[in-house]
């Protein structure tokens, strides 16, 4: 995933934008009436200067291989899916006239799985919660004390990574070793 974002950057960084609307950025009015539904995913992989996917890259590789680790690579990809999707459709329609980017709304996803992962793990996933919270806090409190980000984004990620977490979350079995 870090991988894709980074090259959708360059190409983006190449391209260049020609107007006020980014090529591929989810846009309300470009999607809904235009029917431009291809946004929906193109602009969760863009974002809005270097130092925008620097952070977004490095929450995204840690959180990332946490998730994986715990879920295994393919539930995590359907669920960094599933909010990216989900994100994407809430900035589309709370931030309507407004063009979104950004990876953070699957981002927040990831994180939503990860509290989700500690419910299921019961009295042992209590520290994964109690760790994970304060990130998710801080990271909201920060959306909405800065100007032009799409908190409906990050919102609307973390709920669906919070309920794709619990519908898809099966604890690893253990793995016994016989000793000689």
């Amino acid at each position: 995933m870090v991988l894709v974002n980074v090259l959708v950057f360059i190409w983006q960084s190449i391209v260049g934008v020609n107007n006020s609307i980014p090529r591929g950025a989810i846009y309300g009015p470009y999607i809904l009436q235009n029917h431009e539904y291809w946004r929906l995913i193109t602009g969760s992989f863009m974002h809005g200067g270097i130092l925008h996917i620097l952070l977004n890259m490095l929450a995204l590789y840690q959180v990332g291989m946490f998730v994986e680790m715990l879920m295994g690579s393919s539930r995590m990809a359907l669920v960094y899916a599933i909010a990216l999707l989900c994100s994407a459709l809430a900035a589309t329609y709370f931030n309507y006239n407004d063009p979104v980017v950004g990876a953070s709304g699957a981002i927040f996803g990831l994180f939503g799985a990860l509290v989700a992962i500690g419910i299921h793990l019961g009295k042992p996933g209590r520290q994964l919660i109690t760790q994970t919270l304060p990130i998710i806090v801080l990271n909201l409190i920060f959306g909405f004390s800065i100007a032009n980000i799409a908190n409906s984004a990050h919102i609307g990620g973390l709920i669906s990574g919070f309920l794709a977490g619990l519908l898809f979350y099966r604890p690893q079995r253990p793995v016994y070793v016989e000793t000689p």
